[in-house]
């Protein structure tokens, strides 16, 4: 376990995944899919791939990821039931087959569902107006929509993680919750902070490219 870890430190991959180009990516994965039966399934496999590729590239930084935020915007480009697709296959294969060890099955089900919300959540703005709102009101719907997603989350994979190893006991699923505190907190922050400037910024200019309302 020290081995991968130390691995991970000598080489992060963080440099290697420029946060600017991902609508680049996007919008030339759709292009490609244009020609296929099924594109929008495709696609979708497509985006599950980008989604744990960016779930991996940042498994050494802890309590920051972008992957919720890639499910979520895979959710606003196919829609929210490609979408719980996407984030529940790509959750299910970054889990199943972390380097850093598999999660439990409680465990591994409660992280499947709570990424599948928040694809399901991304697909939810194809019929809304956050895109057209000024840029105040658009920084705080993003935010506090990541801020819910991972709230959500959080909530779920403690519960699934305490019932299933304290046997439902009142008293130590509070304690798991409290000596959570830390984690949560920078977990919530980050990503409402991504979700205020990454996920907008990049919609933004899909929006030209993709169904995206």
């Amino acid at each position: 376990m020290q081995s991968r870890l130390d691995n991970l430190a000598e080489k992060p991959l963080i440099i290697h995944l420029p946060f600017s180009k991902l609508p680049s990516i996007l919008f030339t994965l759709k292009r490609h899919c244009l020609k296929a039966k099924n594109k929008k399934l495709v696609l979708a496999a497509m985006l599950s791939a980008l989604s744990v590729a960016v779930g991996f590239a940042f498994i050494a930084v802890p309590n920051v990821e972008f992957f919720t935020a890639t499910v979520f915007i895979a959710g606003a480009v196919l829609g929210p039931v490609y979408g719980m697709a996407v984030g529940g296959v790509a959750e299910f294969i970054y889990s199943a087959f972390n380097p850093l060890g598999t999660a439990a099955p409680p465990l591994l089900v409660a992280q499947v569902v709570g990424m599948a919300f928040s694809g399901f959540m991304g697909g939810m703005i194809r019929s809304g107006i956050w895109l057209d709102r000024n840029s105040f009101a658009k920084i705080v719907s993003f935010a506090a929509t990541g801020f819910m997603i991972t709230l959500i989350f959080d909530v779920l994979t403690t519960l699934s993680f305490a019932v299933f190893f304290t046997g439902g006991s009142l008293r130590k699923i509070a304690a798991s919750f409290v000596y959570g505190i830390g984690f949560y907190s920078v977990h919530l922050l980050a990503n409402t902070i991504i979700f205020a400037s990454v996920v907008p910024t990049v919609l933004m200019r899909l929006k030209t490219h993709t169904s995206i309302e």
